[in-house]
């Protein structure tokens, strides 16, 4: 199984969001874009819309409350920053697609880089003693494996 081809579409990251009402699914950009690259993210933002988006049909779903929807839970989610409406044409059909932009920002985590495989290991296992009880902890999670793999060997 090729999970890389189920988080990209058209050659562009996939991004999530449920605002509690509806799920929003958006393609990252990349911070600088050609004229080309631009149009090959709206080509591939129209295409996820016809497959996906309520916005290719203002008929039957009410773009205005659902961009309102979007904005507050938007802003009461610490992960994400800003919103912006925009519109694009649907290069085939021609229609207009309301949708949204916003930033994905990482939460702070947790990190042992530098501080050595002695207070990594302290540090886990005081982790896993103090939340290990309580039935809301699945566990804990290696993020970059071969950093992992360099900090137990000492590297």
């Amino acid at each position: 199984m090729n999970i890389r081809n189920q988080l990209f579409f058209e050659g562009f990251r996939m991004s999530v969001f449920s605002d509690d009402v509806n799920m929003h699914i958006g393609l990252a950009a990349p911070r600088e874009m050609t004229p080309e690259q631009r149009a090959a993210l709206e080509a591939a933002l129209a295409h996820l819309a016809r497959q996906l988006g309520a916005a290719v049909d203002p008929a039957r779903y009410a773009v205005g409350p659902m961009l309102e929807t979007a904005r507050a839970a938007l802003a009461r989610n610490t992960e994400w920053n800003g919103f912006e409406p925009f519109e694009i044409t649907d290069p085939d059909t021609h229609a207009a697609i309301t949708g949204f932009r916003s930033v994905h920002r990482m939460s702070p985590r947790i990190t042992f880089h530098g501080l050595g495989r002695q207070v990594f290991e302290e540090e886990f296992r005081s982790t896993v003693e103090w939340l290990g009880s309580r039935p809301g902890f699945g566990g804990m999670a290696i993020h970059f494996y071969d950093s992992y793999r360099e900090l137990m060997e000492g590297k």
